[in-house]
C-alpha cells in the first residue's frame, strides 16, 4: 500500500511538473513563476485569468463580469442548514 501511495504521488508531481510547464509556455511566464504563484489555491476572475495569461480572450461584455476583489468581506453564515433562525 505503502508504494502505491508513492507511486501515485511521483505521478501526481510529475503532472504538475508538466503542467506548470505548459502554462509557462502558453502564458510567458516560466514554469518555476507559474509553480510559485499555484502553490496554493488561487481564484481568479475572468478578466485576471486573461491578464494572467490563462485564457485568450472573455466572451461577452467585459462590463458584466463579476470580479472578485480581496478587500469584499467574507459572508459567513450561523447555525444549522434548516434551522429557522
Amino acid at each position: 500500500y505503502t508504494e502505491d501511495v508513492r507511486i501515485a504521488t511521483r505521478e501526481q508531481e510529475r503532472l504538475q511538473t508538466q503542467i506548470f510547464h505548459l502554462l509557462g509556455l502558453h502564458t510567458g511566464h516560466s514554469w518555476q513563476e507559474i509553480e510559485q504563484y499555484f502553490l496554493r489555491d488561487k481564484y481568479m476572475d475572468a478578466l485576471q485569468a486573461k491578464k494572467y495569461g490563462i485564457v485568450d480572450e472573455v466572451v461577452g461584455n467585459s462590463e458584466e463580469v463579476v470580479q472578485l476583489h480581496s478587500a469584499l468581506p467574507i459572508v459567513r453564515f450561523s447555525g444549522k442548514i434548516g434551522e429557522n433562525n
